[in-house]
């Protein structure tokens, strides 16, 4: 019918478009009136009794541990939980090389922890100092609006909006 492939995909779209519109309408308030047909909301003190029963027997106990001497990774941590009573401690070389520790206790009475810090425990590599990124979209700020009106501040001579517009328009014959 002499109509190039823009020009069929356009009309298929236009078409489309009052469809598409009216089905997703359809399907979120489907999706709403389930939600709020299905759920019933529990009473505070509902709530407590049901937590206070699954909570009342739980028992566990973890530990493990990761080292990574060519990265200078190293982390461990371990945790046992009787009822409502949980107690743990878990550790990490920080960026500085410092061996941090936290001991810790939760329960009904609340959330409890010592933390140490040992300097100078691990001399970190050169190679193991993080640097700033490089990869995708490395010098490009997003714009950010403010009460005084819209700026952006940008190393590149592109903002991320604007590469986004560029992608846009370069895919959007083919959509």
């Amino acid at each position: 019918s002499g109509l190039s492939a823009s020009q069929l995909t356009s009309s298929v779209v236009t078409s489309l478009q009052p469809a598409i519109a009216s089905a997703v309408a359809e399907a979120l308030r489907n999706t709403q009136s389930r939600t709020s047909t299905s759920v019933s909301a529990l009473s505070p003190e509902e709530e407590e009794r049901i937590n206070a029963q699954q909570s009342a027997n739980a028992q566990y106990n973890y530990e493990y541990k990761v080292g990574d001497d060519d990265k200078q990774t190293y982390i461990s941590h371990k945790e046992a939980r009787d009822g409502q009573n949980v107690e743990g401690s878990y550790n990490y070389i920080d960026a500085t090389g410092s061996l941090v520790t936290v001991n810790y206790q939760a329960g009904p009475m609340g959330y409890t922890e010592n933390r140490e810090v040992q300097e100078g425990a691990v001399q970190i590599d050169q190679r193991n100092i993080p640097q700033p990124w490089s990869g995708p979209l490395a010098g490009v700020s997003s714009s950010t609006s403010s009460a005084s009106g819209s700026s952006s501040s940008s190393s590149s001579s592109l903002s991320q909006s604007d590469l986004i517009a560029q992608i846009l328009r370069a895919i959007q014959p083919q959509i």
